[in-house]
């Protein structure tokens, strides 16, 4: 889908930040260049409108129909952290300064609708590791074992919410990089809810994020059967990174 590219002012090129990077403003969307997600290097269209709110598992079903056709669909956690990194890590490029900001804006704006849907669900166990589950039921789903369960609170804040935030995010960011994208969209500090003690049976939950006054929230509580908005995202992979980030 072409959009109508709006101008923005030329600047002086700067090397700040990514060599990949770049970023044009569109009508329907942000079109961002040098997201590295999973096994490589993207473009990635953030759309400007949100998508309904529906349950994730009908999410899901529309992002597979949506992949066929090049539609906008929900992202997974890891790609709703890829996006605000990506644009954060290139905040002082010179050439795209202003587009970042309305980007950052947009984000901001977006993330405090409150509880956004991602594509990602946690299925607490009752012994053992608990699996992280992105794009549950689709053709690029990925699996995680990690210990999930613990207490909630500010992330910065405590050494036990490294591992699981790596996971939810298939990152090898540290907690501190992770709060610091955050921050940067939201002007708050990141903190998680989750389950806080071993479920007595298996239990699943799903991943929402949002921007709230205390903070920004990595709801990781969700049941279900909850209704809730979800950015728009399509991508194409531009080529493949030297290693897949976050793996275990």
């Amino acid at each position: 889908m072409e959009g109508v590219a709006i101008p923005v002012s030329p600047t002086p090129p700067n090397t700040a930040g990514s060599p990949d990077f770049s970023l044009e403003e569109l009508a329907d969307c942000f079109s961002i260049n040098g997201v590295q997600y999973r096994d490589g290097m993207h473009k990635v269209d953030l759309a400007k409108t949100l998508l309904n709110e529906a349950t994730q598992d009908v999410h899901i079903a529309q992002a597979i129909q949506a992949q066929q056709s090049s539609q906008f669909y929900a992202p997974d956690a890891p790609l709703s952290y890829s996006i605000p990194k990506t644009l954060f890590k290139n905040k002082d490029n010179s050439q795209y300064r202003e587009a970042i900001e309305r980007a950052r804006a947009f984000l901001q704006e977006m993330f405090e609708k409150r509880y956004l849907m991602t594509l990602t669900r946690i299925q607490y166990k009752k012994e053992g590791k608990d699996t992280v589950i992105h794009n549950p039921s689709m053709p690029d789903q990925d699996t995680f074992q990690e210990n999930i369960v613990g207490q909630d609170g500010y992330i910065a804040r405590a050494s036990n919410k490294a591992k699981p935030l790596k996971a939810i995010f298939r990152t090898d960011d540290s907690v501190h990089e992770i709060n610091s994208v955050f921050k940067w969209i939201s002007g708050k500090d990141t903190y998680i809810c989750r389950l806080n003690s071993k479920p007595s049976q298996d239990t699943e939950r799903i991943v929402r994020l949002s921007a709230d006054p205390d903070g920004f929230g990595v709801d990781c509580y969700g049941v279900s059967l909850i209704s809730r908005p979800a950015s728009g995202v399509r991508f194409t992979r531009l080529r493949v990174a030297p290693q897949n980030i976050g793996k275990k």
